[in-house]
């Protein structure tokens, strides 16, 4: 697979804007926020133009690919030194304690993190949620989570103890949050787990 280094470089770069905190938006678009005018859709953090790219990267660096296999090995660099057993019986105890309840994994600024909470929030379902740039063994935690499920990536959300997948993709037979939401399956999952 060939790699045109342009397009990545392009795609992060413009991606800045969609991030940008809203007192630093543009004055229009602020103005509209604060008028009440925005729609549901502009409220929907993963509604940007380049959301298929992303997720199209997103499944890229989730499969078993070198690329995936790169990622993980980056995020336990980053990790550093830690104690691989106690962090794994940590991350294994988050996923036992989800029996009958939700954890999430999240990357608190993550758009993707922010819709899967709404989710859930406007559902009225309690859940665990795990902010691993804040936690002291966050990072260590996230390169467990790459050994344990295959990926690193944030939302991580695992329902009665099974992973879910994140916000929009997942595992075959869940594909995560939003795709659960979508073909109906979700409400029924949380119900019965006892959370809805």
């Amino acid at each position: 697979m060939r790699i045109n280094h342009f397009a990545i470089f392009a795609f992060l770069f413009s991606t800045v804007e969609g991030f940008t905190p809203s007192n630093q938006q543009p004055k229009s678009r602020r103005t509209q926020i604060l008028c009440g005018k925005q729609s549901d859709s502009d409220n929907d953090p993963t509604k940007v133009w380049y959301a298929q790219i992303s997720n199209d990267i997103q499944k890229i660096l989730t499969s078993n690919s070198p690329l995936n296999e790169g990622k993980k090995a980056l995020v336990r660099k980053l990790a550093g030194d830690y104690d691989r057993e106690a962090t794994r019986a940590k991350l294994n105890a988050y996923i036992d304690n989800s029996q009958k309840g939700v954890l999430m994994q999240v990357s608190p600024p993550d758009p993707s993190a922010v819709k899967a909470k709404q989710l859930l929030d406007d559902k009225g379902v309690q859940y665990t949620a795990v902010e691993l740039d804040v936690a002291a063994d966050g990072k260590a935690i996230r390169a467990e989570m790459g050994d344990v499920i295959g990926r690193t990536s944030v939302p991580a959300i695992w329902i009665d103890g099974e992973f879910i997948g994140g916000c929009n993709d997942g595992p075959e037979g869940y594909g995560g949050l939003i795709t659960m939401e979508n073909n109906g399956k979700l409400n029924g999952l949380l119900k019965s787990t006892g959370v809805l």
